[in-house]
């Protein structure tokens, strides 16, 4: 057995197409992370005047002009005192000379005060400085439980339980958070569900050939008439293209980190994931949330690759089978999108094969089956899809077209 998985695993390292996906994926970790910086805005003074950065620029810029700093309320109090008084000075026409050197270099102290204190403004944050003091932002971090307990209560509808869990997990939270500047982060773990997309789909087109190409050419026919022609045939084939997703996701995944880690720097990666996601209860940091996600996806990806060889070894078309797989790709992305859905539809969408690719978010979220957090239905669901689907592909390649 061990010998056919190796005869099937060179055999797809060797096909063209693969050593074509290579390199695509390779070419597009490294187009991701560079497209992680556009969006970003930097500024900086020209003849007393502010010009506008952006794309790597504007990294670096921020990454020069915001400081590493404990945002105690002390710290956020002052620096609203001081945001405050520039706003009574100068109201909306505040020189480009000020933005640039007393406003710009705190964007991450301010945002963190709109997002907690937004509610009481009706989110108008020009009122923010009338309706606000120093004092209030001494107590930062009171009004940030406040609101994350009303946040809670309104995401979870009564579950009581669940509550009570999220709580428990809140108050892990090392509190006051330490900042360094993230600028680019927070876009790379956006981008990581559509990366695992891509790399399952790439990997897919290689998956379709092993049973439904066999199929059109006839190269099935000569196979079963082998000793292990059947479903040790099926079951090797399985594990080489897993083994072979794997390492691809590895390639891809390895390059992506090494590229926004050269482009950002490591040490936004130690900035609470609350600075980007204020209200989430998940104690951990942003480098461990986008680690727990890349080691989390694969399991999605692997559970992809596995229905679509399940689907490839019961029909004979390449591109109907390939077909398939993109409707599971993106089958959670349409059902997600549904306004006001019941949780059954959501829990539907959650034991799709590729839910795992948007766990990043579920990470962050507070969203509950009863007691249970909904990244672990995912996983469990991801874990028996590649079971059954290990199961299914052996049936039906050992019984395709009157097989024993």
């Amino acid at each position: 057995m061990l010998r056919l998985i190796k005869l099937e695993l060179k055999h797809i390292l060797k096909m063209h197409n693969t050593i074509i996906i290579f390199f695509i994926l390779i070419i597009l970790a490294v187009g991701l992370s560079i497209l992680s910086t556009y969006g970003e805005n930097g500024y900086v003074l020209n003849n007393n005047e502010s010009t506008t950065l952006s794309g790597l620029d504007a990294v670096h810029n921020i990454q020069q002009v915001e400081k590493e700093t404990e945002l105690s309320g002390k710290h956020l109090a002052d620096v609203f005192e001081k945001q405050k008084e520039i706003y009574k000075k100068y109201g909306e026409s505040t020189p480009d000379e000020v933005l640039v050197k007393d406003v710009y270099p705190y964007s991450g102290e301010k945002n963190l005060i709109q997002w907690v204190y937004g509610i009481d403004v009706n989110y108008n944050y020009s009122k923010i400085y009338d309706k606000l003091s120093g004092n209030d932002i001494l107590k930062f971090y009171d009004k940030l439980k406040n609101s994350r307990n009303e946040y809670l209560g309104q995401q979870l509808k009564g579950n009581t339980k669940a509550y009570e869990l999220e709580q428990k997990r809140a108050e892990k939270i090392n509190i006051p958070f330490y900042y360094y500047p993230k600028v680019g982060w927070d876009s790379a773990l956006d981008k990581l569900g559509a990366s695992m997309r891509v790399i399952a789909f790439l990997c897919c087109t290689l998956a379709v050939q092993l049973f439904s190409g066999n199929y059109q050419n006839g190269a099935d026919v000569v196979f079963r008439t082998t000793k292990h022609g059947r479903k040790a045939l099926a079951l090797s084939r399985t594990i080489a293209m897993s083994i072979v997703g794997i390492l691809l996701y590895i390639v891809y995944m390895g390059v992506y980190t090494l590229s926004c880690t050269m482009l950002f720097g490591v040490k936004g990666l130690k900035d609470p994931i609350q600075l980007i996601s204020i209200f989430s209860c998940s104690p951990y940091t942003i480098g461990q949330v986008f680690m727990q996600t890349i080691l989390l996806g694969i399991i999605s990806v692997i559970s992809v690759i596995i229905i679509t060889l399940c689907v490839s070894s019961r029909i004979k078309s390449p591109i109907y089978a390939l077909a398939f797989s993109v409707a599971i790709l993106i089958a959670p992305i349409i059902i997600q999108s549904v306004p006001s859905a019941p949780n059954l539809v959501y829990f539907i969408s959650d034991i799709f094969p590729s839910s795992g690719m948007d766990i990043y978010g579920e990470l962050v979220r507070s969203n509950y089956y009863s007691a249970i957090r909904s990244p672990y239905v995912i996983t469990t669901a991801a874990i028996l899809n590649i079971i059954l689907g290990v199961f299914l592909t052996k049936h039906f390649y050992d019984k395709h077209e009157g097989g024993r």
